[in-house]
């Protein structure tokens, strides 16, 4: 469920024309840091600092959001802009924990990594956050070829020890 003083429709129209959403209260937070901290998140969503972003999470939006957040309401407000948005992946970030939604990542890997953003609304957070969710997917064509390749060679194994120890019992 959303909070009532979120207004989805006016944070996605901002949405269609940055990847960044500040709320007003964040750029009162921040104050004079708003200006660097807004550059940090560019350079996350840019590639810069977050080299693997475009190939990991696809096109991604960015919403900061302060105050404390259930994780279903974070989460909700994720949902409800990513049906509104041209984006892979939004994330919210918000005091307590962070709601992702992600065509290009598994529930698997937002779960492992999310904690990286809990409590906080800085931009280290999230560079971290996809950073380290590079390289976490697991390739399950891969791990199922490999076992079905080794179950072959078991089975293969396993006629040839019965065919030569099986004949040389015979008396």
């Amino acid at each position: 469920m959303l909070p009532q003083n979120i207004n989805v429709d006016d944070i996605a129209s901002h949405l269609h024309h940055s990847d960044l959403y500040l709320s007003p209260e964040v750029v009162k937070i921040y104050g004079e840091e708003t200006t660097s901290i807004q550059e940090h998140y560019d350079n996350i969503l840019n590639g810069t600092t977050a080299p693997h972003i475009s190939e990991d999470l696809g096109a991604t939006k960015i919403v900061v959001y302060p105050g404390v957040m259930r994780m279903d309401e974070t989460r909700d407000l994720a949902q409800a802009l990513k049906s509104k948005v041209d984006a892979n992946t939004i994330i919210v970030q918000a005091e307590g924990i962070p709601g992702i939604i992600s065509d290009k990542l598994t529930r698997g890997q937002i779960q492992d990594t999310q904690y990286l953003m809990v409590n906080s609304f800085h931009p280290a957070e999230v560079e971290t956050f996809i950073n380290t969710v590079h390289g976490t997917d697991l390739n399950y064509g891969t791990v199922n070829a490999i076992v079905l390749t080794l179950t072959a060679l078991a089975a293969i194994f396993s006629v040839a020890f019965t065919r030569f120890f099986g004949g040389q019992n015979r008396t």
